[in-house]
């Protein structure tokens, strides 16, 4: 499997520059490698419950609920190298970059039913209340179920009406708003606004909750609405948890790629020259060679082309240009640290 944080950072940057069709596309790779990896602990506690414990229906259904959180647990270390916390964590990014991008495409906002799309807010939602408890996983189960062939996903199976998932939402928009995740409100709100639907009562509930503020995001014009969005992600970043703040600072550094890419080398001083292509190795403040060395093994295993060849030819130019980059900056410090 993929390094699912990589692939998220990967599908920022492109969201973050605008591009939401092939942000949505990364987006869904991190999120149908998370379902693929619960989906396969149930097929496989389900053939063993059908194999071993057929005769017991009570045993069956204990032993599942025992085993569910152990075995995705273990299958996320073993696929991800990332636990319960840290796999949900980019779980529950990835599913509101995808949800974003279906709102802010033009190309995708009318290419999936509004209650496919519902149920992975209500998913998301549910992850946002419980990812801290064991009831995420019987909570999103209950919602959708991943459909195995041959241990690869074929689909997520809807298993609720679409009133009861409007119903849900409802309920739990107010929950939400509550939490850090309250501009996801404001998401769903501006889809609803696009698609049309504006006499549901889960609209009018968001709008409630949204407030005032509802109003002039609908108005928003073409000519700035990027930009507005463009702060409001930036600033609901800001709020991620723990870990997440680390990853902010790749985003600031990843928006401002483009200046760097129009660093005058000839026109540079030595201290510019140095501040320049310490920037782009992620160094800061006194470094050791052995550093300079580590941290270019690190920049360039990370941003290989090699490790993105399967998720199409925009991105992997991207990583070959970040790659070039790297190399760039670790050639200057070669020679002026002669290492």
């Amino acid at each position: 499997m993929s390094n699912i944080s990589d692939l998220r950072d990967t599908a920022d940057y492109l969201f973050n520059n605008g591009r939401y069709d092939e942000a949505f596309i990364v987006y869904n790779e991190v999120t149908n490698q998370v379902w693929t990896a619960i989906g396969t602990v149930q097929s496989g506690l389900a053939e063993f419950s059908y194999d071993y414990l057929n005769h017991n229906i009570r045993s069956a259904i204990e032993f599942r609920r025992e085993y569910n959180i152990l075995g995705v647990n273990t299958i996320f270390i073993k696929w991800f190298n990332l636990d319960v916390d840290q796999t949900l964590n980019e779980f529950m990014f990835s599913l509101a970059g995808h949800l974003k991008c279906l709102a802010y495409s033009q190309k995708l906002v009318n290419k999936f039913k509004p209650s496919q799309v519902y149920v992975e807010y209500l998913v998301l939602y549910n992850l946002v209340l419980h990812s801290t408890d064991d009831k995420w996983l019987s909570n999103i189960l209950k919602i959708a179920s991943p459909q195995m062939t041959a241990s690869r996903l074929k689909s997520i199976r809807t298993n609720l009406p679409e009133p009861t998932v409007k119903r849900m939402l409802t309920e739990l928009s107010a929950k939400i708003n509550a939490t850090d995740w309250k501009q996801m409100n404001l998401e769903i709100f501006n889809y609803m606004s696009k698609i049309g639907e504006v006499h549901s009562d889960l609209f009018q509930k968001v709008k409630e909750i949204v407030g005032p503020f509802s109003h002039s995001h609908t108005k928003d014009s073409s000519s700035n609405f990027k930009e507005k969005k463009q702060h409001r992600y930036q600033k609901y970043e800001k709020y991620e948890k723990y870990e997440k703040y680390e990853k902010y600072e790749k985003y600031e550094q990843k928006n401002n790629e483009e200046k760097k890419e129009n660093f005058n080398v000839k026109d540079a001083t030595e201290i510019e020259k140095s501040k320049h292509y310490g920037r782009i190795l992620g160094l800061q403040g006194k470094v050791t060679k052995g550093q300079i060395r580590k941290k270019y093994l690190e920049m360039i295993s990370k941003y290989h082309p090699d490790k993105v060849e399967n998720l199409g030819v925009e991105i992997v130019e991207l990583a070959e240009s970040k790659t070039k980059q790297i190399n760039e900056a670790y050639e200057w410090l070669k020679v002026k640290f002669n290492l």
